[in-house]
């Protein structure tokens, strides 16, 4: 799975399993993160998606990963802004 991320004033894709639960999307996330150098603090990473109503919803299980995945499997693709 694709995963556009919008974080501050960059965006940037990473690649993840179709599998990926919470835990490991937000860790993959911070990785990327602070490997670009653009995050100074250690508040928690919070991950949100547009729904098929464009409502933000913001993603705090795995259950609601998968949800999100399944929404966007046709594409491939999902956007995820964290803040």
């Amino acid at each position: 799975m694709k995963v556009k991320v919008y974080f501050q004033e960059d965006v940037f894709i990473i690649q993840v399993p179709w599998s990926t639960g919470y835990a490991e999307l937000v860790e993959k996330l911070g990785q990327k993160i602070r490997q670009r150098g653009e995050r100074r603090d250690n508040r928690p990473l919070r991950v949100k998606y547009k729904d098929e109503d464009g409502e933000m919803v913001l993603l705090e299980s795995t259950m609601e990963v998968q949800m999100a995945f399944e929404l966007y499997r046709p594409d491939g693709l999902i956007t995820l802004f964290v803040t």
